[in-house]
């Protein structure tokens, strides 16, 4: 586990050393994400006694999303559709290809012009669907042509690699701000209130190298278990 540790905020300082993990079976590899969803909870319960210490930022996205929509369902969007569609956001693209990085803009962008352009969820379907999803193909297609014509792009892309994998995470952090209930005045405090999400984010990056991608949507749902349950 120390080893592990080690590595992963290593990353953050040189990113060369993350190295896919080819020569192990998948139980082995089962192995190495637990022992990094341990470190997850441990380092989490310190951020979050932190958090209760200064009593900001309260966390009721379950709670919300249980006044709306049956126990299941809530269950199925925290488990799997929500990590699937945050991962396909934020880790996919880490690997340069325009595919992955136009799924990645289409993906952003239907969740983003859903909320702040048509006023709708991600999963809501309205009138405002089609168009939403119109838009969203036309971004997504026209930043994997842009990307795929551009080939220098990917000689850019790696010697600045490094920014765009803080980067990620940073977004990520971000990204989950609106799961909590605060005021912008404490604006100061948003670190500290997106830091489970922020550790989240620099663990998943390590395993989407270390791992591969499918292993950051099994990690990133079964945390999402545990934190569902952890709130009921």
């Amino acid at each position: 586990i120390r080893k592990l540790i080690s590595d992963m905020f290593l990353a953050l300082l040189d990113t060369r050393i993350l190295v896919k993990v080819s020569d192990r079976n998948i139980i082995s590899k089962l192995g190495i994400l637990g022992k990094l969803f341990v470190i997850k909870i441990l380092l989490s319960f310190l951020f979050l006694g932190i958090i209760k210490f200064f009593g900001v930022g309260n966390n009721n996205l379950v709670e919300s999303m249980l006044a709306e929509f049956d126990v299941t369902l809530v269950l199925l969007i925290i488990v799997l559709v929500s990590p699937l569609y945050e991962e396909l956001i934020f880790r996919l693209p880490l690997v340069y290809n325009p595919i992955y990085l136009g799924s990645s803009i289409f993906l952003s962008f239907y969740f983003i012009g859903g909320k702040y352009i048509f006023g709708t969820g991600y999963l809501t379907i309205d009138s405002y669907f089609l168009p939403k999803l119109i838009l969203s193909i036309v971004m997504g297609i026209a930043v994997f042509f842009f990307f795929k014509k551009n080939k220098n792009i990917k000689v850019v892309w790696k010697g600045n690699f490094k920014i765009l994998y803080i980067t990620s995470i940073v977004l990520f952090g971000l990204a989950h701000i609106r799961n909590f209930d605060f005021s912008w005045s404490q604006f100061y405090l948003v670190p500290l209130l997106i830091s489970t999400h922020l550790l989240a984010g620099v663990i998943l990056n390590y395993i989407r190298f270390r791992l591969g991608f499918i292993y950051c949507v099994v990690f990133h749902g079964f945390n999402n278990l545990i934190a569902f349950l952890f709130n009921l």
